[in-house]
């Protein structure tokens, strides 16, 4: 009978050929807009700060009937818009809707400041973009006076 060499087993799950520099975080949504991944199908967040931030954003640009399974979803503003409504009006409402839309699907969300600017008109279309700011706290993570950005479009 012949000796079998120990060179022949392989090496174990410590070996340092198998330790790999690349840390992996549990993520906690897609980030929007959708893109390719870097070893996954979509990129992740992996910061719960940004997926709220992002969720938050995806809630308001939302529309009443756009969220299959859910059709109450979303802030519903983008019809304002096509609306003959004063700036006040718009602001009025706007806050109204986008408070029943943190309230329903954010509540850990407590919006602060709300702003609206409308710009220029575009020579093409011949309509102006909205551009509403919002800040917003989540005590619980330590998030305070946080800011977003958003810009609507009317639909022409």
């Amino acid at each position: 009978m012949s000796a079998i060499s120990f060179k022949s087993v392989g090496e174990t799950q410590d070996s340092e050929k198998f330790k790999s520099s690349r840390t992996f975080e549990l993520p906690y949504g897609i980030k929007t807009p959708i893109r390719k991944g870097d070893g996954v199908l979509f990129e992740m967040s992996v910061d719960m700060r940004d997926q709220i931030h992002d969720n938050l954003k995806n809630l308001i640009l939302t529309n009443a009937g756009e969220r299959i399974g859910n059709y109450a979803f979303g802030a519903n503003i983008q019809p304002m818009l096509s609306e003959k409504l004063s700036k006040e009006s718009f602001d009025d409402m706007a806050m109204k809707r986008i408070a029943a839309a943190v309230s329903a699907f954010m509540p850990y969300i407590e919006l602060g400041d709300f702003e609206s600017k409308i710009g220029k008109p575009d020579e093409t279309v011949g309509a102006a973009p909205t551009f509403i700011t919002i800040t917003y706290h989540v005590k619980s993570i330590g998030i305070s006076n946080k800011k977003i950005g958003i810009e609507l479009q009317p639909i022409c």
